[in-house]
């Protein structure tokens, strides 16, 4: 990737100190100048080009899905809200994102707070989870921090509804207003199934579910409490958006019995679960492995589902670019020290199980 100088005056921050640097500097020396920054150089042909550029993440279609679907729901994600128009029948989309460690820790940090919000409404995805959110304001920072986010997505046309638990513990789910309205809710502790409805297809129902889980004991917090005792029949249509770090990561999923019944939506358009830095004890950095010297790996998070068909995921990173990258840089791009999971489904259609099973025989059913 190249450009000139001229490519970067649409940038706002830059045309202001290229203006000055143009009063002080001789024609030339400006790019040159440039060029000896860390992250620039100069190539043969005379343009300027990042010295490392950062991997940029995209959408990957399912190889099951309908093309002119995928490529439908590919540009409503991404296109400028007043280019999106309408979004394709049938088409549901979901973010999960894990904000409690950064939150937890009481990290009083308001750049990075108004970085992850960025994160959050890059893509407008019709319905948002988030582990770990607190959105009750009682004076303390993660209540803030909670009830301020929820403020600022209910402004951009987000309906939400959350739980808390005895531990101090809270997950959100939100759904964009205009395409799905509630039509129950369900808490069980902290964890959290709301029923949503399309109001493009009434005959539609989809439930969603947003927990931490641990280690099963009697009192563990299961889809069966969220979703009523028959959700394995009643809610065809099931996704599940949660943090599984406490299981070891998305893939200890099948420890919850009824994971064991789902399929990971990055695993099938992925083939794999989406690799994340693990955050130091202090929530600050990412943990490094003294050994290496790189950064330590892991999959936290899921996103599993039922009764629908995969259409569409955003990828993750490489091993070696989260490995590598500076300890100052991942708290840069990653400010929950956690990737947001990202997929769009049809909830017209549903996998056949032979189809859908192309990874089965990494299930460990206990």
């Amino acid at each position: 990737f190249t450009f000139t100088l001229d490519d970067l005056s649409g940038l706002r921050r830059l045309a202001s100190t290229r203006a000055k640097l143009k009063e002080s500097l001789a024609e030339g020396e400006e790019a040159e100048l440039l060029a000896e920054r860390r992250n620039l150089c100069i190539d043969e042909n005379g343009f300027l080009r990042i010295r490392n550029p950062p991997e940029v993440r995209s959408f990957v279609v399912s190889s099951t899905a309908d093309p002119e679907l995928a490529a439908a729901s590919t540009h409503f994600l991404t296109a400028a809200r007043e280019e999106r128009g309408e979004a394709p029948f049938g088409l549901v989309s979901v973010m999960s994102f894990s904000v409690g460690d950064v939150v937890a820790f009481d990290v009083q940090d308001k750049q990075r707070f108004a970085r992850l919000k960025r994160q959050l409404l890059i893509l407008r995805t019709d319905i948002i989870c988030l582990q770990g959110l607190y959105t009750s304001n009682k004076g303390g920072s993660e209540e803030c921090f909670g009830s301020s986010l929820a403020a600022t997505l209910s402004e951009e046309g987000y309906g939400f509804v959350c739980a808390s638990g005895m531990r101090s513990e809270g997950n959100a789910i939100f759904w964009d207003r205009s395409r799905l309205e509630v039509l129950s809710t369900t808490e069980h502790g902290s964890a959290l199934g709301v029923d949503l409805r399309p109001f493009a297809d009434p005959t539609c129902e989809i439930c969603v579910a947003c927990l931490r889980p641990e280690v099963p004991t009697p009192h563990s917090q299961t889809l069966s409490g969220l979703c009523s005792s028959d959700y394995a029949t009643k809610h065809r249509r099931l996704i599940v958006c949660s943090d599984l770090a406490a299981l070891g990561g998305a893939d200890g999923a099948s420890v919850i019995e009824e994971f064991s019944e789902l399929h990971s939506a990055m695993r099938e358009v992925l083939v794999g679960e989406v690799m994340m830095p693990m955050a130091a004890p202090t929530k600050t950095t990412g943990a490094r492995c003294p050994a290496s010297g790189l950064n330590t790996l892991h999959s936290p998070d899921g996103m599993h589902f039922k009764g629908l068909a995969p259409v569409l995921a955003l990828s993750g990173h490489t091993e070696g670019y989260l490995a590598t990258m500076p300890s100052e840089e991942v708290v840069q791009q990653f400010p929950a020290l956690r990737l947001p999971l990202v997929a769009a489904f049809d909830w017209t259609n549903s996998l056949v199980e032979s189809n859908l099973g192309s990874h089965d025989q990494d299930r460990v059913r206990l």
